[in-house]
């Protein structure tokens, strides 16, 4: 009989930890000091850092976070130097990803009566959903990819609805 509770007790561990039983992932205020925003994100986001120069702008500095949980990957991208006319040239760099089986869908959005985009992507396993805004001479995009049979709206809602700019901060940048 102990055998059998042994048994028992280790195969819904086991199922646990396949179907992601695990404790849920603790949101929290993510604000790096300095870029002038604050975001909802899953843990502590990891970083990295990229610096090219440009000819118009300078040396053009982008930041880089990103978080997971399961099914999902959040992303912000944080950049110094960028004029807004150039939105459309950016957009048209990356992120007309109708290659294969994507569908790929863009709308006019506004933060704080600032223009900017959304753009999703979508195909049978997997939908992305960006939102860009150039402010000032900021880039801030944030994005979100998941799986399609593990979306959790309420997640990714948190995510784009928490997204503020420190007025203060960024004036001073």
């Amino acid at each position: 009989m102990k055998r059998f509770v042994h048994i028992t007790i280790l195969s819904v561990g086991i199922i646990c930890l396949a179907i992601n039983c695990a404790r849920p992932t603790e949101w929290q205020e993510f604000s790096p000091q300095g870029d002038g925003f604050s975001v909802q994100m899953p843990g502590e986001p990891k970083q990295m850092s990229f610096r090219f120069d440009d000819e118009e702008d300078g040396t053009v500095e982008m930041q880089y976070y990103r978080a997971r949980t399961p099914g999902h990957r959040y992303y912000v991208l944080y950049s110094n130097v960028i004029e807004p006319e150039d939105l459309d040239e950016f957009m048209d760099m990356g992120f007309q990803m109708r290659w294969g089986d994507w569908e790929f869908e863009d709308t006019d959005i506004l933060y704080n009566g600032h223009s900017g985009k959304e753009m999703k992507f979508r195909n049978k396993r997997s939908t992305i959903v960006s939102r860009t805004y150039i402010i000032d001479d900021k880039l801030y995009q944030l994005s979100v990819r998941y799986q399609n049979k593990k979306l959790s709206s309420s997640d990714v809602e948190r995510f784009f609805n928490s997204f503020t700019i420190d007025e203060s901060v960024r004036d001073s940048l």
